[in-house]
């Protein structure tokens, strides 16, 4: 008789590995805005974005809302889950591209006429904040291929 897949070890260090990458990009510039008439540009920190992102839904904007998906993809993870934890993760990944919409989409400084910004340029924060959740994503389809190579479901807790 074989010996169940497991992934023990391994499902902690993605478990790090994501938390090294998330809190990489809230400490590192993850988006840089400028006026739309043309002003300075200027750049906020992942952080920045993390605290005031919810309101991007004023604006239409869904992105950050990808981050209230990601800790049941990591839970899942941990959980065995990989099949639930990477179909979690991709729709996590998924909602944080309607950050690429922003591009060319005016946001609104203030309610008293200032001129709007616009999306000027994507920072390494925005990427190190994707690859978190890809960090989640690609162990799980890989453990769950694995696991059905096996002929066996992932074992549960």
């Amino acid at each position: 008789m074989t010996a169940p897949v497991r992934h023990d070890r391994a499902r902690f260090l993605v478990a790090g590995g994501w938390l090294v990458l998330y809190l990489s990009a809230c400490a590192t510039p993850a988006l840089e805005f400028a006026y739309r008439d043309g002003g300075p540009a200027h750049s906020d920190l992942g952080v920045n974005v993390l605290i005031g992102g919810a309101f991007g839904l004023f604006v239409g904007q869904f992105g950050w809302y990808a981050n209230l998906i990601v800790p049941f993809a990591l839970a899942l993870l941990l959980a065995r889950q990989y099949l639930a934890a990477a179909i979690c993760a991709a729709v996590a990944v998924l909602i944080a591209l309607d950050t690429l919409l922003l591009f060319g989409h005016p946001i609104p400084l203030d309610e008293g006429g200032s001129p709007d910004y616009v999306l000027h340029r994507l920072g390494i924060g925005f990427f190190l904040w994707i690859a978190s959740m890809l960090a989640i994503l690609v162990p799980s389809i890989g453990w769950q291929v694995t696991v059905g190579r096996a002929g066996r479901r992932a074992p549960t807790l």
